[in-house]
């Protein structure tokens, strides 16, 4: 996806967190069990080239040990790669979020998702 970093979450991801992200990249697994190493690497390996972007979602079924995932989003972040990871909850959570309160509710989501692996 081309990103226009106009407002929002994706403005922020370069403004304030020095991450580029002209073009976003998403992986989507349909996995019944975690996301592990292959997944993280996949989506990772695509964030090779700064100019093209360091920013991903990683989309999933569900996350069941959370902490693991968190741990592998914090070791590509010191790599100078972004992932974030989305469930079906976290997308439903978005969309219900945009039709109740805008899009400004979405990019506090996405950013509190942020958070946890930055701080």
């Amino acid at each position: 996806m081309k990103n226009r970093n106009v407002q929002g979450f994706f403005k922020n991801l370069k403004d304030l967190h020095d991450i580029k992200c002209p073009s976003v990249f998403a992986e989507c697994k349909n996995y019944t069990e975690d996301i592990g190493n292959p997944e993280f690497d996949q989506l990772s390996g695509r964030l090779d080239k700064p100019d093209r972007g360091q920013f991903g979602f990683l989309v999933c079924r569900e996350i069941k040990d959370k902490g693991r995932v968190i741990k592998h989003c914090k070791e590509k972040l010191s790599g100078k790669k972004c992932l974030l990871v989305l469930s079906d909850n976290d997308l439903i959570s978005m969309v219900k979020l945009k039709m109740k309160e805008g899009e400004t509710a979405v990019d506090d989501y996405l950013e509190k998702k942020l958070d946890e692996i930055i701080d």
